[in-house]
């Protein structure tokens, strides 16, 4: 740190500051580090809008996207270039990227920063690295990338065991820091209102809910198999779905071919309480609606650390997760020690062997929803398990990578 600085000057590089999980988690950390650094949020542009509050000065490098690969190429030397220039100018100590994209630039330009990578989510399993555009990123990119970073940190300790084994990276500079909660803001969220018409069918009905990016990673058509085999059983239960993203037309089109009726809540038309699946799109508290039905569940093929997962234990609600990589395990825990319902995950939507898991998931979902004395025992013991995701002991970790 520079002579006369009183505090350290941090950076927070992402892509944007849209929907999801990565972004969020990079709006909370502004937060949490505000605290004792200056802080700087710097994106690539913001063609896509904020989503989150921030507590830092936010910065655009004003490179507009490219779908070309030659425009891809062009924006990755503008966006390194403008970086560099932005880290001399602010003085920065250190600098910590969210998302590939802002990774590859943030360990190309650094100086004399600190470059630190928040890995969220999986490489070995994500299924868009593929073809020879994933054996370049897996072979040449992402090698090249971990090996110039000052650190590696991922959101769970089997993901950070994977970066070691595929990436050797060496043990001193990859670590786990857990996202972390502000567990009485959380119940705040979790008891305020909804409106007149989600108040209602929340009320009158079981409606299992779940939270995220309508992608094919989130297992949300394997969910809509699922729900179309246990209404047929049980009455009075609807499925609920929080987020928006590329994958919202086929998962209406999975309810037309089930016969299950769907409304997007988010389209200006009467509501209409008698159908089975609701289309909320993007909600600013989606716990108030967790909080307030019958059953959370996260259907991931793969997750980096499940967000919602943690949120919908604190506002109450029992859940039944995918034993995906990475995390739910971590989150829930095994065996008689469990805060929840941990089922094998899925594989990809049109893999025949999904069929034997929509009946267990099926199964094994009606087991919670009718059992009372096993919905008071996840409760009882989620509420013990999310103090281990507090903002004292993430910040502890997090000066620790940043002041070393």
């Amino acid at each position: 740190m520079a002579s006369g600085k009183t505090k350290r000057n941090v950076m927070l590089l992402a892509p944007d500051l849209g929907y999801g999980g990565a972004e969020r988690s990079f709006a909370r950390l502004t937060q949490l580090l505000s605290t004792h650094y200056t802080v700087y949020a710097v994106v690539f542009n913001e063609e896509i809008k904020q989503v989150y509050p921030i507590t830092a000065q936010l910065i655009s490098l004003d490179v507009p996207s490219k779908k070309t690969f030659f425009g891809k190429l062009y924006n990755v030397v503008k966006r390194t270039s403008r970086l560099r220039a932005l880290k001399h100018d602010l003085d920065i100590d250190v600098c910590i990227s969210f998302l590939e994209g802002a990774d590859y630039i943030n360990a190309l330009s650094k100086g004399r920063d600190r470059t630190i990578l928040s890995i969220r989510g999986s490489k070995r399993h994500d299924k868009n690295i593929s073809g020879f555009s994933g054996w370049i990123r897996k072979r040449i990119l992402l090698p090249t990338v971990f090996k110039k970073a000052d650190a590696v940190i991922a959101v769970s300790q089997g993901l950070q065991q994977e970066l070691v084994e595929d990436y050797k990276i060496e043990p001193k500079r990859a670590g786990t820091i857990y996202n972390y909660y502000n567990l009485p803001e959380m119940q705040r969220h979790a008891a305020s209102e909804v409106d007149e018409n989600l108040s209602e069918l929340l009320k009158a009905n079981r409606c299992i809910v779940t939270v995220g990016r309508l992608s094919p990673e989130k297992g949300f058509q394997q969910l809509l198999e699922v729900f179309d085999r246990i209404s047929k059983k049980e009455t009075n239960l609807k499925l609920i779905f929080i987020g928006e993203g590329e994958f919202d037309l086929s998962l209406k089109k999975i309810c037309e071919n089930r016969s299950l009726a769907w409304q997007d809540y988010q389209k200006n038309i009467a509501f209409d309480s008698s159908k089975d699946v609701f289309f909320l799109g993007y909600q600013p508290e989606p716990l108030s609606i967790i909080s307030k039905s019958f059953l959370f569940v996260l259907p991931s093929l793969t997750e980096g650390f499940p967000n919602a997962l943690i949120e919908a234990m604190a506002a109450g609600v029992p859940v039944v997760a995918a034993d995906c990589p990475h995390g739910p395990k971590e989150v829930l825990g095994q065996g008689s020690h469990t805060s929840g319902v941990l089922l094998p995950h899925f594989f990809q939507y049109e893999n025949p062997a999904n069929q034997p898991l929509y009946d267990l998931w099926a199964l094994e979902i009606l087991k919670v929803v009718l059992n009372l004395e096993l919905r008071e025992s996840l409760f009882k013991s989620a509420t013990q398990r999310i103090q281990d995701f507090t903002e004292d002991v993430a910040l502890k970790k997090w000066r620790s990578w940043i002041d070393a």
